[in-house]
């Protein structure tokens, strides 16, 4: 709710006497044009008719979409409007309650009631009836006011209005203590908008005044009625500009993305349900004070610049160079509108464009333009616009632009002797994804409302910190483009750079991954280590089989920094052979047999294999390299070979996909890969009663955290074949079969797991 001054801002955006420089400034056929323009933009003014007074009047095409709205989601305070304002010194009741009666007397939208009539809603204005101002005393005994007050003031903005019966207007005092009081308006958005507010207010404290201390003092009278406005915008004069309006908002709003692409912390439901919150943004003065600077420099609004760093901040967040951003119009295009209470507040969509890498400069001018064209076009409700681009209807999320950008007019308060300041009503409501506020004065309330069913707080504070980065950034550098502007706050860049970065830890006495492994076999020599189909192999079993391929392995020349391939089907000796590569001081290189030949051939080329630890159905694929087949080893000993490695030596070589390419080969080191795995186990932290079901390929790096995670901490390692890891139906039977508790996998197998509607036990 509120209205931006975003029509404001164009007419504010240089002085009277900068626009005749300027416009003596033009060359003469410059001038020419502009003044055959405005000729042909000149129309006849036609006054706003006061109607004869009746029983019923039509609704306005604003209050008209808000009705149906409030009949699609009946019994919720998602459209009421609440405003709060401390007010110390001596309040004399009988004269606030005298002047809010005034109030209700004078707006006759304030005693709107909507009814149904031959299947179409319509208003009826009721007789001014007694205004009822209840105090509610906070003075009891043990209750901590400050904590009290925002709970009864939230309670009291949410309490639902029947809009065919009720007064759609509140007041409520809060008495804190005998020389401070908080009144509470809570009003229906049928019947008010942000200027409304600014105007009840100010006639409220001159009422205040007239009945306390000044009687005499008249408002004057308002020169038509709200009803005459919703009249006159179905007039047929209206209907032809509105017409030629929304032509130009369907060329404007063509191809521009239907969805901000904003991250959320939680799934988007099904149904919007309106839960909000809200966070405050406290700009400080330095900062206000340089960005008056730079609205000065670029002939530009401090609404545009705050705007353009909104546009920055979501193009950050989203990587979107193009999207739309709700912002909102007073609505009132004629002077006779500007003394009325009631519903004019319009929606107006701006489209960002962020393309091309542009400065905060050219942004500041695109924006100023944006907003100029937008403003120029703005007379016509603005649900006529989206009627006419017949978007699809989705219950989830707002049409056409899920952010909005909102600047409502600011007013001062006088209520004589009282010092009056706002107080925030937090209605727990917000109707889109986000919506970032700027106004100061009596109506202070800069911050976002932020839907909590999308958002955690801790992300709109990080957001709100950005932003005000971003600001600092503008205000200060200009000239740099968007993509380069700081926007990490200091104690993120201190956590980034620093604390995420101090990662030195004590390190174990184990120089390499296997000596790990070996203490583990002390400590439980009959667990499970391996389990394949029917075939376990315990801890023991397992070392003692790695032991006899070491030291055959040794016997066969091979030592440190040595590269033994390996390319076995997924089974107990595959892991036994890379225990023993590792145990004899090599290094392996994985190759799956499901690669093609060539890019196996690759591999051997790239890395000058000599020796393939490999299968009898796969010699013929490595020709020109020595075999090793398993039961080769049988006849060597069953003790640790013992040999000292160094934690610099090569544990294996994993070669990329070459998707860009030729495939490239990382060479992993041993003190690296103990670092990641202890690492990973102080985050998953295993026990020996776990069981890791491995699915993954010898060829991708993260088997090795499928291998050694569970050999580290005394668990099973569950080997699925090449087929199971494959066949949705046949993985899901292999994990409960095997009591699998832990299981890393791709997002394809967690999709494939999905379609065949597997269930963690």
């Amino acid at each position: 709710m509120g209205e931006s001054s975003a029509g404001q801002s164009v007419t504010q955006s240089s002085s009277e006497t900068d626009l005749k420089q300027r416009l003596a400034d033009l060359p003469p056929d410059k001038l020419a044009a502009l003044h055959k323009r405005l000729l042909q933009k000149r129309q006849p003014y036609q006054p706003i008719r006061r109607l004869p007074d009746a029983a019923y009047y039509p609704l306005s095409f604003h209050q008209q979409r808000l009705w149906f709205i409030e009949q699609l989601q009946p019994e919720t305070p998602l459209y009421n409007v609440s405003r709060a304002m401390h007010l110390k010194g001596q309040l004399q009741y009988v004269a606030l309650k005298s002047a809010l009666q005034a109030l209700l007397n004078r707006h006759e939208a304030l005693r709107t009631t909507f009814h149904v009539l031959n299947g179409e809603p319509m208003q009826r204005i009721n007789a001014a009836s007694e205004l009822v101002l209840p105090v509610v005393d906070l003075q009891v005994d043990g209750v901590d006011t400050e904590a009290s007050l925002p709970l009864h003031l939230s309670k009291e903005g949410q309490r639902i209005f029947d809009l065919s019966a009720d007064l759609l207007f509140r007041a409520t005092l809060f008495r804190l203590a005998d020389d401070q009081h908080v009144l509470q308006l809570t009003i229906h958005h049928l019947a008010c908008d942000g200027w409304s507010l600014g105007l009840l207010f100010n006639e409220l404290a001159i009422l205040y005044r007239d009945f306390y201390s000044e009687p005499g003092c008249e408002l004057p009278p308002a020169v038509i009625r709200y009803v005459d406005f919703a009249r006159w915008q179905r007039e047929l004069q209206q209907q032809r500009l509105f017409a030629e309006r929304i032509q130009w908002w369907k060329r404007h709003l063509a191809n521009a993305p239907a969805v901000l692409e904003l991250a959320t912390d939680k799934p988007r439901p099904l149904i919007n349900s309106g839960s909000g919150a809200f966070m405050q943004l406290d700009i400080p003065a330095q900062l206000r004070e340089q960005l008056e600077v730079l609205v000065r420099e670029e002939n530009v609004t401090l609404y545009m610049i705050l705007l353009a760093g909104f546009f920055i901040l979501l193009h950050r967040y989203t990587g979107m160079e193009k999207f739309l951003v709700g912002t909102t119009s007073a609505g009132r295009h004629r002077p006779e509108t500007h003394s009325i209470v009631g519903f004019f507040v319009d929606t107006m969509v701006v489209k960002a464009d962020l393309s091309g890498a542009p400065t905060v400069r050219e942004v500041l001018q695109r924006v100023r333009q944006t907003v100029i064209n937008a403003v120029e076009h703005s007379d016509v409700p603005f649900d006529r616009i989206v009627e006419s681009l017949d978007l699809p209807r989705d219950l989830s999320r707002h049409g056409l632009f899920q952010v909005l950008f909102n600047a409502p007019p600011q007013y001062d308060l006088d209520f004589n002797d009282l010092e009056a300041t706002p107080v925030k009503v937090d209605a727990q409501i917000s109707r889109f994804d986000l919506e970032m506020t700027f106004a100061e004065g009596a109506n202070k309330t800069t911050g976002i409302t932020w839907n909590t069913d999308l958002f955690n707080a801790a992300t709109i504070q990080r957001m709100l910190g950005h932003y005000a980065a971003l600001l600092r950034a503008i205000a200060t550098s200009p000239e740099q483009p968007v993509c380069q502007m700081p926007m990490l706050t200091e104690p993120e860049r201190l956590q980034l750079l620093v604390q995420w970065n101090d990662t030195a830890d004590g390190f174990s006495g184990a120089r390499c991954i296997h000596d790990l492994f070996e203490q583990q076999v002390e400590r439980t020599p009959a667990a499970d280590a391996v389990v394949f189909g029917n075939e376990k192999l315990t801890y023991r079993e397992l070392n003692q089989r790695a032991n006899q391929l070491a030291h055959y392995l040794v016997a066969r020349g091979v030592g440190p920094e040595s590269l033994v391939g390996l390319c076995l089907e997924r089974s107990p000796e595959l892991i036994v052979s890379i225990l023993g590569i590792l145990k004899a001081g090599a290094a392996y290189v994985p190759l799956d047999p499901g690669y093609p030949q060539k890019r196996l051939d690759t591999i051997m080329e790239d890395t000058g294999i000599h020796l393939m630890l490999t299968q009898a159905d796969l010699v013929m694929r490595f020709t020109g390299v020595a075999t090793i087949l398993p039961g080769d080893t049988a006849a060597y000993p069953l003790d640790n070979p013992g040999l000292q490695g160094s934690p610099g030596q090569l544990a294996y070589i994993i070669f990329t996909s070459g998707s860009t390419g030729r495939p490239k080969g990382g060479m992993i080191e041993q003190y690296a890969l103990v670092n990641f795995i202890l690492a990973a186990q102080r985050v998953v932290q295993l026990d020996h009663r776990a069981r890791l079901l491995s699915v993954t390929t010898i060829s991708f790096d993260i088997f090795a955290l499928e291998l050694f995670l569970p050999l580290l901490c005394g668990a099973s390692m569950i080997l699925a074949s090449r087929e199971t890891a494959m066949d949705g139906h046949a993985l899901a039977r292999l994990l409960t079969r095997s009591r699998t508790t832990h299981l890393q996998a791709t997002p394809t197998t967690w999709q494939m797991l999905v379609d065949v509607d597997w269930q963690p036990p």
